[in-house]
């Protein structure tokens, strides 16, 4: 679309259509899960807003627009941590300082937050009144897993639009075209990307998935047992493996979910197909509860791994908080 490889038409068309009619917004939020193409969508939203183009927008010919494509637009300001961490609060300040610089050659300037959570408290306190009052050529949008990640305050200044999941059938024309090579793969690949192509991206960019994979499955019994010293055996993996952590909570989440599925009769809505009699061993010898418990503490071992919790402690608390809720003495 465009030039853009989005994968919500209906939804661009409308944001694109108003911004020809001149009734776009000043700020929105762009919420779904990571990989079902908010940035692309952020991106291409960004360059209709800043296309010099009379007739069409984006144009994808104007000097705006080829600069949108190389990512070098100055009226395009992509904000992130500065300290790796969170957009601070002398950033915040930086940035509606900037919102009151007229854009250098288009009619909009942008601001895209890239991730939500790289915004705390203090820091969205500071953006509410450029969110609320921004000079009539700012667009704020801010990328979010979910509404959860934002203050109420900064919510209610923002329209939200959400990117869901896309079909089996858009996945696998996703692959057909840019990984023809794995096209036999496909329903694996639809089943273990869960809607989202950003999924078959990393599924199949990275030579060592199914090899973790596999590994992370096996550890999921020694998170799960009884013994406090399997905590620790945790620990040592996640450490081990601490550039992956957040992808073997995923695959642990994968895996509880799907255990959960089976223990109700559900086998043909597993994401892990291949792994299926493994999965069924397990959900036939632990009971439903348990996954639900173990489900309820990854969610909130992974938030406190994006708030960059020391790695140890998190796995360590991950472990024995399971132990504790599932085998009360």
């Amino acid at each position: 679309m465009y030039g853009y490889n989005v994968f919500h038409d209906d939804i661009m068309k409308n944001l694109i259509y108003n911004v020809k009619k001149g009734e776009h917004r000043h700020a929105y939020l762009f919420t779904g899960p990571k990989g079902v193409g908010r940035h692309l969508a952020a991106k291409l939203f960004s360059a209709a807003l800043c296309c010099t183009s009379e007739k069409r927008q984006p144009c994808n010919e104007c000097h705006a627009c080829i600069c949108t494509k190389n990512d070098t637009n100055p009226d395009i300001v992509h904000i992130k941590p500065k300290d790796k961490k969170s957009v601070t609060v002398e950033q915040a300040r930086e940035i509606v300082a900037d919102a009151y610089v007229k854009p250098l050659e288009s009619a909009n300037k942008v601001y895209i937050i890239d991730d939500a959570y790289d915004l705390n408290e203090a820091t969205q306190n500071c953006l509410l009144k450029i969110l609320e009052e921004p000079p009539e050529y700012v667009v704020f949008i801010i990328i979010a897993d979910s509404e959860a990640q934002l203050l109420q305050t900064v919510l209610s200044r923002c329209t939200t639009i959400h990117f869901p999941t896309v079909t089996d059938d858009v996945i696998k024309k996703y692959i057909e075209e840019n990984y023809p090579d794995s096209y036999d793969k496909s329903d694996l690949l639809i089943s273990l990307s869960n809607g989202i192509p950003g999924e078959v991206d990393k599924i199949l960019s990275d030579p060592d998935y199914y090899d973790l994979r596999s590994e992370s499955f096996k550890k999921l019994i020694s998170l799960m047992s009884e013994h406090k010293i399997s905590a620790y055996t945790i620990s040592e993996f996640l450490e081990d493996h601490k550039d992956d952590a957040e992808k073997i909570i995923d695959f642990w989440q994968s895996f509880l979910r799907d255990i959960l599925i089976i223990s109700e009769g559900g086998d043909k809505l597993i994401w892990n197909k291949d792994m299926q009699e493994e999965i069924k061993k397990i959900a036939f010898s632990i009971k439903p509860e348990f996954c639900v418990v173990a489900l309820e503490q990854t969610i909130l071992a992974k938030t406190m791994l994006r708030k960059y919790v020391n790695l140890h402690s998190l796995s360590l608390n991950l472990s024995f908080s399971i132990k504790k809720r599932l085998y009360k003495k």
